[in-house]
């Protein structure tokens, strides 16, 4: 069994995000008080809900619950069969604001303080602060839309097995930001661009014209190489440090031809040289045209 932590930011998405999860088959518990955690994993282990796994979400509405609930995670872990893993949703303060004004719906916050939006978000991350650090992925849906936040989920949990580290290999557009949540980023704008040749401008990387053209540069090569060696030298390093995701970020100037490509080799060579690794490979920007 195992159970799933959702949390984060309020305006970040963890409703769609948890519906998400019920689709994948997971059982949703909203908003259970912590201190009825332990009880709740004992009641599953002793019940068809053994065989399922489960997603807890939680808010800023158990402010006064955080100080215990990885305590109680830990207590849990050693009592009963199961993982844990703490999935916490973020996106920029502009979004969020936009994204109230939208649903017209009220922070927590505003209701109990009486403060303004801009003030109840800064509490709220001081808050959540000790759970975005303990978590296990944390997600930016800033520029994400629900489908693909649905993606990014579905990537990070097929075929998930506890304990086994996972690669992200993600492509992005600098044109369109840097994703906040990836550990290591990457400029590949120095190499050779498809986008000037017009007939190869509509493909990207994952066609094989697109990725013979780039390492036709033997320096993308030679690049593509020192990265492969980076991180079989730090995942092994990562892994005795109890890290289970690392997410890599190969950017160029629109996130289609250069860092697909060197994103979807790097990809290959994990998988065949560190088979006991999970690698997922995903695009940020790809279906974006560029002109």
């Amino acid at each position: 069994m195992q159970i799933i932590i959702l949390t984060g930011m309020s305006g970040a998405g963890k409703s769609s995000a948890g519906q998400a999860l019920e689709d994948f088959g997971y059982y949703k518990v909203d908003n259970m008080p912590v201190s009825m955690l332990k009880q709740f994993a004992s009641l599953c282990s002793q019940s068809g809900l053994r065989q399922k796994d489960i997603v807890y979400t939680v808010d800023i509405r158990a402010e006064s619950e955080f100080s215990t609930l990885l305590k109680t995670v830990e207590e849990i872990k050693k009592e009963f069969d199961c993982s844990f893993r703490i999935i916490f949703l973020d996106a920029s303060d502009e979004v969020i604001v936009a994204r109230y004004k939208e649903s017209r719906h009220i922070h927590p916050y505003i209701i109990s303080d009486g403060i303004t939006l801009s003030e109840a978000l800064n509490r709220e991350r001081n808050v959540l602060s000790v759970l975005r650090e303990a978590s296990d992925n944390v997600i930016d849906t800033s520029n994400m839309r629900i489908s693909q936040t649905r993606d990014k989920l579905y990537e990070l949990l097929k075929n998930e097995k506890p304990g086994k580290f996972t690669l992200t290999c993600m492509t992005f557009g600098f044109k369109y930001g840097v994703p906040t949540d990836a550990d290591l980023v990457f400029d590949v704008r120095c190499f050779a661009n498809p986008h000037y040749d017009p007939e190869l401008r509509p493909l990207t990387g994952l066609d094989k014209v697109i990725r013979d053209f780039v390492f036709a540069d033997t320096k993308a090569v030679e690049f593509l190489g020192k990265l492969d060696d980076m991180l079989s030298f730090l995942i092994p390093l990562y892994i005795n440090e109890g890290k289970a995701h690392l997410t890599v970020a190969v950017g160029c100037t629109g996130g289609r031809h250069r860092s697909v490509t060197i994103a979807y080799e790097l990809c290959k060579l994990i998988e065949n040289k560190m088979p006991e690794i999970r690698t997922v490979l995903c695009h940020r920007d790809i279906e974006k045209i560029n002109k």
